[in-house]
């Protein structure tokens, strides 16, 4: 299905999103389900525990479509600076270190091909400092990053979410968890990892630079983006 365009308030190209489902998650040669359950542990407000699969410490692939539905990663499309990207709609790994993405050439972005089709398969890019140092909730800079302006819509795309002020303050983590920003993202209780930052976790506009170098903390996650050659 496509989906209506709207203009980018940073800048003057047309854009449009829309999911897509293809390619799946292998780390050392184990194929990986996609999570339905996409958080960290069993929180007091989920109705179950989550079921991201851990780090194992293999090689990190984005391979053919599975013929089994469950296998098959779940993208939202975007045209943005001039690139067509696929971001995940949620963490499909947590418990991994910034450095070992690095390692694989994830972090910088390394080139794959899925389905036939050439991508560069990298971090989403979560901007490099704050805006506000006080306020680490309140975005980063600069202020056309792809977390900000996608995930967060501060481009204010008219068939995405917005989130809400209980989605981007601190607090309310049950009402964050069922809202609709959430659902449709999935950042809550993890830190999706970005070439500088973690974003996400306990805010839709949190950015945490100690994750970076954290080593193996639970909320340090992998979410993929595709960008198209």
């Amino acid at each position: 299905m496509t989906l209506p365009f709207s203009l980018n308030p940073f800048g003057t190209e047309r854009i449009r999103e829309v999911k897509h489902k293809f390619g799946t998650l292998y780390t050392g040669n184990v194929k990986q389900k996609f999570p339905v359950y996409p958080w960290i542990g069993f929180p007091g407000y989920a109705p179950q525990a989550g079921d991201i699969p851990a780090f194992n410490f293999g090689t990190i692939e984005i391979r053919d479509s599975d013929e089994n539905d469950d296998y098959i990663i779940q993208w939202v499309q975007a045209k943005f600076a001039q690139k067509t990207i696929y971001i995940c709609d949620r963490c499909i790994l947590y418990n991994i270190p910034y450095s070992f993405l690095g390692i694989q050439g994830i972090v910088s972005g390394k080139q794959v091909m899925v389905d036939g089709e050439n991508y560069i398969l990298r971090l989403v890019d979560g901007g490099t400092e704050f805006r506000d140092v006080s306020n680490l909730w309140m975005g980063a800079l600069p202020l056309n990053n792809e977390w900000d302006n996608i995930i967060a819509n501060e481009r204010r795309v008219s068939f995405l979410p917005i989130p809400t002020s209980i989605d981007i303050n601190l607090g309310n983590e049950a009402l964050k968890f069922d809202g609709v920003h959430n659902k449709f993202w999935n950042w809550i209780t993890i830190h999706s990892l970005t070439p500088s930052s973690g974003r996400g976790n306990v805010s839709a506009q949190y950015m945490d630079f100690d994750i970076v170098g954290s080593g193996l903390g639970t909320g340090a996650g992998f979410r993929p983006v595709l960008e198209r050659l």
